[in-house]
Parts: C-alpha cells; sequence; structure tokens
C-alpha cells in the first residue's frame, strides 16, 4: 500500500508514519515528488491489510492510503512516476537519447580489455562496460580482477574517452532510492552497489 501525504507534511509527520510502518514490522521507502511525499509499505500485510489501512489514514499529515496490488510497487509509476534516469559521468540513460554500452563479459586483461574498448570505440558506442567483480558459486572458478580491473577500465577510458560502467555485486540489495533501479541489463550493471563502480573507477586515478 502506499501511504500518500499531504503537500508539505512536515518531517516529523513523515517520520511518525515511518516509524508506525516500522512498529507493524513492514518496511517504508518515502519519495517526494511535486513537493508531496509518498511512503510505499514494502512487506507481507495479507489478513491485517483493513485494519492498517484504517490506522494509517488517521495519522496526523496522510492525506490519504490507496492499495496496491502490483508486484513491483517502488518502481510503479503511482510510486515514481518521474522516468528513471542514470548518468555515468557525462552520459545519460533514460533520458530519452540513444545511449549505447558495449563491453566484455569479464576483465580478463589490458589486452584483452583494450582491443576491446577500441573496437568498442570504433563501432560509435558511449559506454564501456565490463565485470569487474565475478562471484561465482565455486570457490574456485575465475572470480574477476577485482580493484585490478576497475583500475584497467579506468586506464580504457581515459585511452579511448569512452565512459566506465564497471559490473560490480552486492551481497545485500541496494537501498537507494527507486530512480537509480532499472530493468535493463546493461544499465542494472552501472551502479549495483551502495557506492558506484563509476564513481570509484573515477576516484582510482585521483
Amino acid at each position: 500500500m502506499f501511504v500518500v501525504m499531504t503537500v508539505g507534511a512536515s518531517e516529523a509527520e513523515i517520520l511518525g508514519v515511518k516509524s508506525q510502518i516500522l512498529a507493524e514490522g513492514l518496511t517504508p521507502f518515502d519519495h517526494l515528488s511535486g513537493g508531496r511525499t509518498t511512503v510505499a509499505v514494502v512487506g507481507e500485510i495479507g489478513a491485517r491489510r483493513p485494519a492498517l489501512l484504517e490506522r494509517f489514514a488517521v495519522l496526523p499529515g496522510v492525506e490519504t492510503v490507496r492499495p496496491i496490488s502490483r508486484p513491483f510497487k517502488l518502481t510503479s509509476r503511482e510510486f515514481h512516476p518521474e522516468d528513471t534516469v542514470i548518468r555515468v559521468l557525462d552520459a545519460v540513460i533514460g533520458d530519452g537519447s540513444l545511449t549505447m554500452m558495449a563491453g566484455p563479459c569479464s576483465v580478463e586483461s589490458r589486452e584483452q580489455l583494450f582491443e576491446t574498448a577500441d573496437a568498442v570505440a570504433a563501432a560509435g558506442a558511449t559506454v564501456l562496460r565490463g565485470g569487474a567483480f565475478k562471484p561465482r558459486t565455486s570457490p574456485y572458478a575465475f572470480q574477476g580482477l577485482g580493484i585490478a580491473g576497475l583500475r584497467l577500465l579506468a586506464e580504457a577510458r581515459e585511452r579511448t574517452g569512452l565512459r566506465s560502467s564497471p559490473r560490480s555485486w552486492s551481497r545485500a540489495r541496494s537501498t537507494s532510492s527507486p530512480s537509480t533501479r532499472t530493468s535493463s541489463r546493461s544499465a542494472r550493471g552501472t551502479c549495483r552497489t551502495t557506492r558506484c563502480p563509476a564513481t570509484l573507477v573515477a576516484s582510482l586515478d585521483r
């Protein structure tokens, strides 16, 4: 369900709603749009739905409470009406322009990456992607070059002018705003940890 706050609801009122949601064993996610905050309630609600609808509706600062049956609440237009826009340095994905992203599944060596990067740049792509961290079920399989892979991606960026978009991995799902998430496989690799790997690449040569 979504708890829609009144326009200009105070921070204390929003925190009060989130506290009540947490007290019910549920998780709140808030999003501000057009001066109005909407709080998504995520978790197992079940038979408690009617009671929770009434309980949340009378909290200070609440305008209305809307039930929602969509399986992907946090990426729905009801919760996040704006288009999702992802930035990789000065490249923009999702603003209506065409962004081409290409590269190896895994960064394995300087020679392999540079040869691929040259081909990607020659083909007119905008972003170079490549896996620096490759978690595997078997501990004996190739796990990626890690930080060394990020450094190679930074070198390839300087060599070709391509923006670098390293694919990374995190055991815990990111708790960032849904606006940073997208269903595109390529864009999903752009920022999969709480600190965007593109930022890591940019900081390696400082």
